[in-house]
């Protein structure tokens, strides 16, 4: 029970085609998502494994805004996804440790890192596998952490050991 109420956790899950985070705040679940997927049973492949792992007693089902650049935060982790767009979309110069690339944005992630200063780059299951690839050359080029959310499964990250895949 120790454990559960110092939990925090950002996870993004592997949803083919869709993109799904998870915050995971002491024994709560926050899934976000896109659009209607919450009511496919499908989803709960992907839930109850969390629920077991991490267990969670409360689950709240939120959509994203329709914006293309979303900031999550918890505790002292913080995520932005970028959802179809381009790096121009950022304003100011955030200090951002996790970038999530969704719905096939069309940007550098030479001029990312540099804007952002991101440790890691994840990349969800709404890009194509050629774009996926392209990103993950180029971030080894760069030497930054790359996670293919279709290739490898779930993101999850948390205060303790932020970065680390599943």
């Amino acid at each position: 029970e120790h454990k559960t109420q110092q939990q925090e956790l950002i996870a993004v899950l592997h949803t083919p085609g869709k993109t799904v985070i998870g915050i995971i705040s002491k024994s709560n679940l926050e899934l976000f998502s896109s659009d209607s997927c919450f009511n496919n049973r499908e989803l709960n492949q992907y839930i109850i494994p969390l629920m077991y792992t991490y267990r969670i007693k409360k689950i709240e089902y939120r959509h994203f805004p329709e914006n293309p650049v979303i900031k999550i935060e918890i505790g002292s982790l913080s995520l932005i996804r970028l959802y179809k767009t381009g790096i121009r979309s950022l304003s100011g110069s955030p200090e951002i440790p996790l970038v999530l690339l969704s719905g096939n944005c069309s940007l550098s992630l030479e001029e990312l890192y540099h804007k952002t200063n991101c440790k890691m780059i994840i990349a969800d299951a709404t890009n194509p596998l050629w774009k996926i690839q392209q990103w993950k050359k180029e971030a080894e080029q760069l030497h930054l952490r790359f996670h293919s959310v279709p290739e490898l499964g779930a993101c999850l990250a948390n205060r303790n050991q932020p970065l680390s895949p599943e």
